[in-house]
Order: C-alpha cells, then structure tokens, then sequence
C-alpha cells in the first residue's frame, strides 16, 4: 500500500484526529470492517479537502503486469497484504466521495467516468455517490447522455431520474435519449422523463414513438412515463391505445393506467380500453375499468362492457367496473339491476363499490332499495354505514322509515 501511497502524493493531504488522508485512505481500503467505517467518517468529516486525494484513488487501475499478480497472490494467503486491491479502492474512495456528498462536487467529471468501470460494485458506488452530490451534477451528466460509453450514458440518465423535478432542465436531454442505439438507454431515458417530468410535445411524441419500439423494456417503460405526464401526454392517447393490443401485458397495463391518468382528454381511446376489459390478463383488465372510471361520463360508451365486467373472475376488476360505472353512469335500469346483483358478489370490496356506486345515482337507483334495506337486516358484515349513506342519497325518508338512522 505504501507504493500507492507514493503514487497519490502529498500535494493535498488535510488531517482528521491528527491523522493524514492518506493513512486514511489506507485505513479505507483495509477488510477489517471498523477500520473502513472509521475511515469513511473521517473523509466525511474531512469534506471538500479530501476530495482531491480520493478523486486520485478512483482512477486506481491494476497495469498489465501488476493485475496478474495481484489475482495470483490473492490465492496465496502471506502475499495478500503486499498487494493494493485497486477495485475495492476504488469502490470505497467513491463510498467515501459520497459520504463527503454535495461538498465533493469536484470529483463528478471522474465519478462519471466511473460509471463505466470495468467492475460492477464500482460503478454502482460511484452512481450513489453522484446521487448524493446532488442536482450540482446535473450539467455534467447531461452532457454525459452522450458519452461514446453505453454504460455512461445509461447511468447518468438513471441519476438524473432521481433529481427528479430538481433536474427539470434535463428533460430535453432526457428526450434526446430516447434516440439512443443502445435499447438500455432508451429505456432508462423514458423513466427518466417520468420522473423529472416535462410538459414539452418533443418529449411526448417521443416517447409515443417508442411506445412501438422493438424493445418491450422500452414500449413498458415508455407507457408508464406517459401515465406519469397524465394530462400533459393528451396528444399521446392514440398511441396508448394502439399500445393496448401490444403483445406483453405489462406494456398494456401501462398503456391503460396512462390512458386513465391523462382522463378524458383521452376520451377517443374509450373503445380501446373496452376492448381491454377482455383482456387476457386481469391486470389489464382492472387497469382498464380504472381508466374508464377516470374519464367519468366521457366514457359513457363503456357502460355495457363495464356491465359485462361485473361478472369477471378477477375481484379487482369487479370492483373497478363497479366503481366506474358509479362515475359514468347517472342511473338506468340496466345499470341498477346489475349493481343490485353485485351487492351479492363474494367479495365485500366488491359489494361495498356497488353500494356506493347506486348511492351516486341517487333517486334513479330506487329499485335497488329492497335489497340495500336487507343488506342492513341480514348482512352482519359490517356495511351497515355504507348503506345508509347510500339510501341518503337515493331516498334520505327510508334512512329514517326503516329505523337505520342510527347506524
């Protein structure tokens, strides 16, 4: 270790409890698991004066003669000592870049280039500790979007997906992304765009275009960032509903969840997300009466295959189709006869959002009085509060005829 010391120089080596950054640093990469942790404190507490000496320890690497010997005397137990393990130096000199955090700003152009180094945990640590600098290394990873390496590129984009709305200015970068060769890219490019958000149409008719992309990663992740933009991604509804016949489910459960989160600025997708409540996969299909529910009266053409849904297999589709339907539909005799049937369903959830849906059609739900009246004699489930909210507003005289009003 003492070699490597040498190599890092004393040009800048601040002390923490009297003791130098360089021993320190030597403390960092030792195994003994209280050593490291003490050392990671001490650069901690050693902030912005540290950062030199650790961004030298991070460009570390084995050279052609000294890589095969180092793997050779790992093997043999009294050589491991004489010799530095340059990958875990650099791992902990990022760990402890991102103890130091916002005040290590200095070492993100060598943390990015970190982002593609040749081991795993290594890069991984340096992508944590750009996390923890903060939105002070947004520009630098912006432009890093366009590094030569994939890795790079993929990564920064991931970092600026966690800024979040802090990294606002990234989403053109973001945009451009999704343009990438690389399938990896692109996709982390479209989460990165649902994170930060953006009301941009570039952005949009992007990630739209990617919604046909070869690869599924890409058309899921592209989905979810347009349910993630809601109303902003309007000009994306005919894709999404394209997007519904897609041949992976999730890609489809995204596409629904997105129409239903922009809500009826999507109204010319109705017939798709009806279309979705047969859906092979339940998910898609729950998805899609939640969509429809969301769009409230606009989706008034979904009513019969909401009707249809209320006798699904899938419980949580029934309590969607139920709920929407309470959304949509202000009353009709049709309508009420099959609400008043789902106050029998198997599953409470289910019963209690056909409940609640008559209630929401107030007087035109009246046939459905009988049966809400014999839920609160006969049902000792529980729903008795949910019923006489739901005669109040159907007919507020039989919460009090029925002598319920206490309930």
């Amino acid at each position: 270790m003492s070699a490597l010391i040498g190599n890092l120089g004393s040009r800048n080596n601040p002390t923490y409890a009297g003791i130098s950054a360089e021993e320190w640093l030597v403390r960092l990469n030792r195994p003994n698991s209280k050593a490291h942790s003490e050392a990671q404190y001490a650069f901690g507490e050693m902030g912005a004066s540290a950062v030199p000496i650790l961004i030298r320890a991070l460009k570390e690497r084995d050279s052609a003669i000294t890589k095969p010997l180092r793997q050779f005397g790992q093997t043999i137990p009294f050589l491991r000592p004489r010799f530095v393990n340059r990958i875990s130096l650099r791992a902990r000199a990022a760990g402890a870049l991102k103890q130091i955090g916002p005040a290590a700003r200095e070492a993100v152009p060598d943390l990015i280039l970190a982002l593609s180094d040749e081991n795993d945990f290594v890069a991984l640590s340096a992508e944590q500790a750009l996390g923890e600098i903060g939105p002070a290394s947004v520009p630098a990873l912006c432009d890093a979007v366009f590094h030569s390496e994939p890795a790079i590129r993929r990564r920064s984009l991931s970092i600026l997906g966690r800024f979040g709305s802090k990294a606002r200015d990234a989403a053109h970068f973001a945009a451009l992304a999704l343009l990438d060769q690389d399938p990896a890219v692109r996709s982390e490019a479209a989460i990165a765009i649902g994170c930060i958000g953006t009301q941009g149409k570039t952005a949009v008719f992007r990630l739209a275009r990617c919604l046909t992309d070869d690869n599924r990663s890409v058309r899921q992740n592209a989905a979810a960032a347009l349910g993630k933009l809601g109303a902003h991604a309007e000009a994306s509804a005919p894709a999404l509903a394209l997007a519904l016949n897609d041949s992976h489910p999730t890609v489809r459960f995204n596409a629904a969840n997105a129409l239903g989160r922009i809500g009826s600025a999507a109204q010319s997708a109705v017939p798709a997300l009806s279309r979705g409540l047969g859906d092979p996969s339940p998910l898609v299909r729950s998805s899609s009466a939640l969509a429809l529910g969301r769009m409230g009266p606009d989706a008034a053409n979904a009513i019969q295959a909401l009707i249809e849904a209320l006798g699904d297999d899938d419980p949580q589709t029934r309590i969607h189709s139920a709920q929407a339907l309470g959304k949509i539909a202000s009353g009709g005799q049709q309508v009420v006869e099959s609400l008043t049937r789902a106050l029998r369903d198997d599953s409470q959830p289910v019963r209690i959002c056909a409940i609640e849906a008559l209630g929401k059609m107030g007087p035109a739900a009246s046939s459905a009085i009988p049966r809400l009246i014999d839920i609160v004699n006969n049902d000792p489930s529980g729903m008795g509060g949910h019923v006489r909210l739901a005669l109040s507003r159907i007919h507020p005289d039989s919460v009090v005829s029925i002598g319920i009003g206490d309930l």
